[in-house]
């Protein structure tokens, strides 16, 4: 591979006494970052601080990517440190490395801060850079930061992307802004931006938090006419909106629609569907599902003998949902 190439090269100079210069240096951490060996990208670091040899931009931005690629936020962070006490102007690629970064340790306060920091030197922002700072509001279940760094966005020249989109519905999910979450859907659409899976699915879960259950199935409905594809989480979803709603019979409809389109469901399937029945007493139909749940292998669990159990109890059948479960009487 390249980066056996560069170490051959550097033994070979290092044997004939010949010493190597920046550029040689550069090359080697830069096939380290690209074959994933962030341990000797460090190494060629310290041994251009041995051979008392600047470091440029180029060089901390690679080692800087290489360890954080390798999910070695920490290290990433000290380059980082590093390359600003050198006076080293910071690039766009290396903001957008040291917030990932701070986002992998869940440091999602110092990326905020500084992506802050670095707006204020007037590095320049782009996509990713906001799609990276407003990422880091939907761990940090901060919202409001994430429309603040939307409106900047707006007035910037970065455009917004799907992955910008996500991030927002994302955090509006995270603190069940179900309104916020379907406004920045349409705003997507409108944008002539691909909706994808995680965009509905985010909505969806946006919903299903307030048990807001017949937008929950309009999502589900516009995923069909989308290219957006539904999945298990798709599914789930909407049947424990429905669940929570008290919309038994929508939820069995969601659950139908699964096995019409051949989407494997599992036990989570089977606990919102049968815990939606139990909510109106349909212990007929919680009984339908734990001999399907018999007939698809899946395991029930705890959640699903109580949910049954306690759908049985208004249709004397506590027998039959016990010996079902595998439960106690």
């Amino acid at each position: 591979g390249e980066w056996e190439d560069v170490l051959w090269l550097l033994n070979e100079s290092e044997q004939s006494k010949v010493k190597l210069d920046t550029v040689a240096y550069h090359a080697a951490v830069r096939a380290c970052e690209k074959s994933g060996m962030w341990e000797m990208s460090l190494q060629f670091l310290s041994m251009m601080s041995w051979s008392r040899l600047e470091t440029d931009r180029g060089t901390f931005q690679s080692a800087v990517s290489s360890c954080e690629k390798a999910g070695e936020w920490e290290k990433a962070l000290v380059i980082f440190g590093d390359m600003e006490g050198n006076s080293v102007e910071v690039s766009t690629i290396m903001l957008n490395a040291a917030i990932n970064a701070f986002n992998k340790g869940s440091h999602w306060a110092e990326a905020l801060q500084l992506f802050g920091v670095m707006a204020r030197k007037r590095v320049e922002l782009d996509t990713v850079a906001f799609n990276a700072a407003i990422s880091t509001c939907k761990y940090s279940s901060d919202w409001g930061q994430a429309l603040q760094l939307f409106s900047a966005m707006t007035q910037s020249m970065a455009e917004p992307s799907t992955i910008t989109f996500n991030s927002l519905i994302n955090a509006c999910e995270k603190n069940a802004e179900w309104e916020m979450a379907l406004q920045f859907l349409i705003a997507t659409s409108q944008s002539q931006l691909e909706l994808d899976t995680i965009t509905f699915n985010a909505v969806i879960s946006a919903c299903e938090k307030q048990s807001v259950w017949d937008k929950a199935l309009q999502l589900l409905s516009s995923m069909v006419l989308s290219i957006a594809e539904m999945n298990a989480i798709t599914y789930n979803t909407a049947v424990s909106a429905c669940g929570k709603g008290g919309e038994w019979e929508n939820a069995v409809l969601v659950f139908g629609l699964m096995m019409k389109n051949a989407v494997k469901f599992d036990l989570i399937t089977f606990n919102s569907t049968i815990s939606a029945c139990e909510k109106r007493g349909e212990w007929e139909k919680a009984l339908g599902l734990l001999s399907l749940m018999a007939q698809t292998k899946v395991v029930a669990d705890s959640v699903t003998c109580g949910a049954a159990i306690s759908a049985c109890e208004k249709g004397e059948k506590l027998a039959a949902a016990s010996r079902l479960c595998g439960c106690a009487d």
